[in-house]
């Protein structure tokens, strides 16, 4: 099923939480999530997965085909055994059922759309200057979390959104670099960082985590994701 990444929306945000609280230790109340988007609105990115649909607007198994009779009996059965007053008068008012209210999966935002990763990131133009440190926070970029649903990793999702993510930040806010942290224990995001999108490490934070888990600092530099990088691009597309 193709794969759509698209700038996250205020509408997106209980989902990306959701998606948060499935996959990752570190989690976030939405307000935080609200600040991130009205305050760096066109720097975080959603994946998305978009339903199959037929002309009349139901939903299509994965071959294609529309639902049959015998799918619809077994549904019928599913939903019966959760709610016993409920009684579809007909197959039609049965599919709708399966189409809206009964995927019962909070990963989707629109009716056919659902929701399989994400990227939150801000400017660290809320944070004063260190002295001691030659990073500007009002140029540097902060990936505060990134998450891809179990079912859908290992497809490049995380790699994409991230590199949306990288551009915007340069594009958007000429951001001159980004940092982040990832956990000594979390070897697939540190492959991710270090060797896909060319991360360096420049320090390791003991107890970052809430657990006491000592954290990579990471950084790196975006000049190479200018406009004008026709490597970037096509990095983005392939």
């Amino acid at each position: 099923m193709p794969i759509n990444i698209r700038r996250a929306t205020v509408a997106d945000l209980i989902t990306m939480q959701h998606t948060n609280l499935t996959n990752l230790p570190e989690n976030y109340t939405f307000k935080f999530y609200l600040y991130h988007l009205l305050t760096w609105p066109h720097i975080s990115f959603v994946a998305t997965t978009i339903d199959p649909i037929d002309s009349s607007d139901n939903l299509l198994f994965e071959n294609g085909e529309p639902a049959s009779e015998s799918t619809l009996k077994e549904k019928m059965n599913e939903i019966a055994k959760e709610n016993p007053l409920f009684k579809p008068e007909n197959n039609d008012q049965l599919l709708e059922l399966i189409n809206t209210n009964a995927k019962m999966d909070s990963q989707y935002i629109n009716k056919n759309e659902k929701i399989v990763g994400y990227v939150l990131a801000k400017l660290n133009d809320d944070e004063e200057p260190n002295p001691d440190s030659d990073i500007n926070p009002a140029q540097t970029g902060h990936v505060t979390s990134l998450s891809v649903m179990r079912t859908y990793r290992k497809l490049g999702i995380a790699e994409k959104l991230m590199l949306q993510s990288l551009k915007a930040l340069r594009d958007t806010h000429s951001a001159k670099d980004v940092i982040l942290h990832v956990r000594e224990s979390n070897g697939a995001a540190f492959h991710l960082y270090k060797n896909k999108l060319d991360f360096e490490i420049l320090t390791v934070e003991k107890g970052y985590y809430m657990d006491k888990e000592d954290a990579y600092k990471m950084k790196k530099d975006l000049s190479a994701y200018d406009s004008e990088d026709e490597e970037y691009e096509d990095d983005l597309l392939n």
